[in-house]
């Protein structure tokens, strides 16, 4: 179980690391800036991974209301 965690985990360690280090040396963003931006795309994938979990009711047909 850890090791799917782990497999899930690596590739956005890896675009997160790519995007601070790209909009450092060719956006020339300011640490703060950057720290923004990081922010932002964590919550809205946080977000999104609650969203993508809510059960909607179409696939359970006897569920409680």
């Amino acid at each position: 179980m850890v090791a799917g965690i782990a497999a899930l985990c690596m590739p956005q360690v890896a675009v997160i690391s790519f995007a601070s280090v790209f909009l450092h040396d060719f956006v020339h963003a300011g640490s703060a800036a950057i720290g923004a931006v990081l922010v932002a795309v964590q919550l809205r994938a946080a977000c999104m991974r609650v969203w993508s979990g809510r059960p909607s009711g179409l696939e359970q047909p006897h569920a409680r209301r």
